[in-house]
């Protein structure tokens, strides 16, 4: 008989556990999954980031929840934990968009360790908030419900507790209450923050295959002029974003075939894009000139779009006798609205600079690159 108790409390102990893996999964599933899935059908930089990140946190805390619940067998204590576990994932949900993709984008980008690609601001912090107290009520449902799903499961087990179908469908009954802290979620945090670049992508893909006279709006007229360079893959980078409304911002979007472009999306619209591509071949031009001449090009024109900090300029003018002849300006690489350019000069040294940031844009650093 002991033996029996034992092992029914074993059971109820590893279909607790499972309880919490599922609310775990289901949570990171329809919060970053869903994210992620249109961040990459809209040509995103790094789409998978925030699943990446957010998935073995909520694996590994709401499994350990599980399995606290199943050990206390008791429902208002189960749903106070549960509670407390809602609003910690709504937290997350809030900040891994901003340092959890930072993260990612240090360990891809080793270049730009410890920069803040994507800074967390005055709205990200009132939009996490908003969602907390949904998290709070829906976590104590779901903390509550643990209990009777393991009852419910139990009875739809077969001989010996072997879960069949029914038995890991009681299970999910937590679900529905995550799925409504993921449409919250999604509608506070995550939506005004790919809104920008889910813009874009649609405003490239109109332009590409040409829009009916009743689409012809402000955004299909700012990539008009461009559309013959539209051709090829491409991604959208998030390069600067109003942290204070998260109403307007600039994506990057750079073509496998070479051309890029930076465009400002306000709203719901595009409304200017320029040759970024050229525009920051020039900029590299400038930059080489004053290694070779001493001669700061970026300081005469009446509008300052460019800035390069003294220890860049010094760099420079310490190795200008190594640029010399001709050279092709390529783009190395970029996260956010951090990128690199590097000159190839034909006697085989190679210049990179990093560039960041929207008036002006900042050039910060330039070392000697690699030849390859």
């Amino acid at each position: 008989m002991a033996g029996e108790d034992r092992g029914s409390r074993r059971w109820e102990l590893g279909v607790g556990t499972a309880y919490g893996f599922i609310w775990g999964l289901s949570f990171a599933l329809l919060v970053w999954g869903y994210d992620a899935l249109v961040l990459a059908r809209n040509h995103a930089e790094l789409p998978w980031a925030k699943l990446l990140i957010g998935l073995p946190v909520c694996l590994a805390l709401c499994t350990l929840l599980g399995l606290l619940n199943a050990v206390i067998s008791f429902g208002p204590l189960a749903a106070l934990l549960g509670a407390l576990a809602g609003g910690f994932l709504c937290w997350l949900a809030g900040h891994v968009p901003y340092e959890g993709v930072n993260l990612v984008s240090w360990v891809v980008h080793p270049d730009l360790w410890g920069v803040d690609l994507f800074p967390y601001g005055w709205a990200a912090e009132v939009r996490m908030w908003l969602t907390v107290p949904t998290g709070v009520i829906l976590g104590a449902g779901a903390g509550y419900l643990q209990t009777w799903a393991v009852e419910w499961a139990w009875n739809a087990s077969g001989p010996g507790g072997r879960m069949r179908p029914r038995a890991w469908l009681a299970l999910t009954i937590c679900v529905p209450f995550l799925l409504v802290t993921a449409v919250v979620i999604d509608t506070m945090v995550s939506a005004p923050l790919r809104a920008f670049q889910v813009r874009m992508a649609e405003t490239i893909e109109k332009g590409r295959s040409g829009a009916a006279p009743e689409e012809q709006d402000v955004s299909h007229r700012s990539i008009v002029p461009y559309r013959e360079r539209l051709a090829g893959p491409y991604t959208t980078y998030l390069a600067v974003y109003d942290t204070e409304s998260l109403y307007f911002g600039y994506v990057d979007v750079a073509f496998a075939s070479g051309p890029a472009l930076r465009c400002s999306v306000v709203g719901e619209h595009v409304v200017y894009c320029e040759d970024f591509g050229a525009r920051a071949a020039g900029w590299m031009d400038d930059l080489i000139h004053a290694g070779r001449s001493g001669e700061r090009r970026w300081l005469q024109g009446p509008a300052r779009v460019l800035a390069v900090e003294e220890e860049a300029v010094d760099w420079l003018s310490k190795h200008g006798a190594q640029m010399q002849g001709r050279y092709q300006v390529q783009r190395v690489d970029q996260s956010g609205g951090w990128f690199r350019l590097a000159a190839r000069f034909e006697d085989g040294f190679v210049l990179v600079c990093r560039f960041h940031g929207m008036g002006p844009v900042v050039v910060d650093r330039c070392t000697a690159g690699v030849d390859r």
